[in-house]
């Protein structure tokens, strides 16, 4: 066989060797991420179940912040009136959705009910989505990023999903909760009708949670 026939081969051979060794690697790199992103093959981003919403009678935790617009906000302040406190997200269609069923809530004082809007985004996103939509009500915001670690107030006020609303009576006690996501189910919480999605059940009370305040990140 010709030298030259010999040397062919002999670089076929080593390119073949190493294309071999390449995929080896690439194919170790891979498991190697798959489980530093699931510990043990399992799904790569967790979630904790969805918490249960403050249940029917439940006092409403205690909430002050400074709202995107920059005023003062204090569900103490606002005792002796009933309260919706609606939990959103700006890129949360629904929560567009029932964005202007907030505004018109907040501005009719015949309905005499306040209302306080949490968004779970940053103050930029936030701004924007009270911007698109003109809300005068007021919006505060504290950032989620880490879903399966819910922010303090998110936590506390047990919110499983956006978007989400709590109607609070005179004495702050939870009448009605749900998933607000279209005008219907937003209407039933925002008049007192327990929404059929919620996951709430009467109880003789709970304890009050620490202080919240929020806004000022």
């Amino acid at each position: 066989m010709a030298p030259y026939v010999l040397a062919a081969v002999a670089v076929l051979f080593v390119l073949v060797v190493l294309e071999g060794v390449g995929i080896f690697a690439l194919f170790r790199q891979v498991g190697l991420l798959h489980l530093a992103l699931t510990g043990d093959g399992g799904d790569p981003f967790p979630r904790k179940p969805n918490a249960e919403p403050l249940p029917i009678g439940a006092e409403a935790p205690y909430l002050t912040g400074i709202s995107v617009q920059g005023e003062p906000v204090s569900l103490t302040k606002l005792a002796g009136q009933r309260v919706l406190v609606a939990f959103v997200h700006p890129l949360c269609e629904p929560c567009n959705t029932i964005a202007p069923e907030l505004e018109v809530l907040h501005r009719d004082g015949a309905l005499n009910t306040r209302v306080i809007v949490v968004s779970d985004a940053d103050r930029l996103s936030t701004e924007e989505y009270v911007a698109e939509h003109r809300l005068t009500v007021p919006v505060l915001y504290e950032p989620r990023d880490d879903f399966a670690q819910p922010a303090p107030v998110l936590g506390r006020f047990k919110v499983p999903r956006t978007p989400f609303a709590y109607l609070f009576d005179e004495q702050h006690r939870v009448v009605a909760s749900g998933t607000t996501g279209g005008k219907v189910f937003f209407w039933q919480v925002a008049k007192g009708v327990p929404d059929t999605q919620a996951v709430a059940h009467p109880v003789p009370g709970a304890d009050r949670a620490r202080p919240a305040e929020i806004g000022r990140r």
